[in-house]
């Protein structure tokens, strides 16, 4: 899925390895996290929706599993990141399910 994004999208947009989306999408679900502790975040929803073409599809669903995992356990980004996609958290069918979920109401209207 990653892969596919990357090699599919306006490349004007950037973004155009495979580590430069995830970095990327991983820094968009940080700052989202972030702003909304700050009292300014936005509508993520609409906002990864319509962005670059709604390519970042990475970024709601690290934002999703990490804003979890680090009110139950807080701990840094990088270490999160790789256990997650080392039990496959962020691959396959379970990255795509937790795309699914956030997009779902947009996808109704």
């Amino acid at each position: 899925m990653i892969v596919d994004k990357v090699a599919h999208h306006d490349r004007s947009a950037g973004y155009n390895t495979p580590v430069g989306y995830i970095e990327e999408d991983s820094v968009q679900a940080l700052e989202q996290i972030v702003s909304e502790q700050l009292g300014v975040g936005r509508v993520a929803r609409w906002y990864w929706y319509t962005q670059d073409g709604g390519m970042h599809v990475l970024a709601p669903a690290i934002y999703v599993a990490y804003k979890q995992a680090f009110s139950r356990h807080p701990q840094p980004y990088s270490e999160w990141f790789v256990q997650a996609v080392n039990h496959g958290q962020l691959t396959g069918p379970p990255l795509q399910s937790a795309i699914r979920k956030f997009f779902f109401f947009l996808r109704r209207a």
